[in-house]
């Protein structure tokens, strides 16, 4: 069987990952940049950033001068509104972090469990799920 050649759907989404990649390993970089650092041609690469901006995943963040000519524009990965929570459920305790696509921790809440599984009144899982987000809500912290 002969080799396949690849399916553009596939190699857009591999590009669109290993220019994410680099914005997150180096920070903010030019189209020009970002072609150099993943072997793409400036043109793919420009189509990558288009791409990832239009999903909201990268901005202009700085105007870069190379000296001659206009200048560039570094793209760098939106942390607004892109977050994840990470929940960490035990025995004696309850606790979820959210956390920005650069692992900045944006707020923090815990709570104890008593041994027997119980949770405290009002906690996540017991009662109206409303008052449940609003306890948790609550008694989120922002880090310093």
């Amino acid at each position: 069987m002969s080799p396949q050649p690849g399916k553009p759907g596939l190699l857009r989404t591999l590009n669109d990952r290993r220019a994410l990649e680099l914005l997150f390993a180096h920070g903010p970089l030019t189209r020009g940049r970002i072609g150099e650092l993943s072997g793409l041609s400036k043109p793919t690469a420009t189509q990558v950033v288009q791409r990832l901006e239009a999903l909201g995943l990268v901005g202009p963040v700085a105007r870069v001068s190379g000296g001659r000519g206009p200048d560039a524009v570094a793209y760098g990965l939106v942390t607004d509104g892109n977050v994840g929570v990470a929940v960490d459920a035990r025995a004696h305790r309850l606790a979820a972090v959210v956390l920005d696509v650069l692992g900045t921790e944006l707020a923090r809440v815990e709570a104890p469990r008593a041994v027997d599984g119980t949770r405290p009144a009002g906690a996540a899982g017991t009662g109206d799920p409303r008052s449940s987000s609003r306890w948790w809500t609550g008694r989120a912290t922002r880090p310093a």
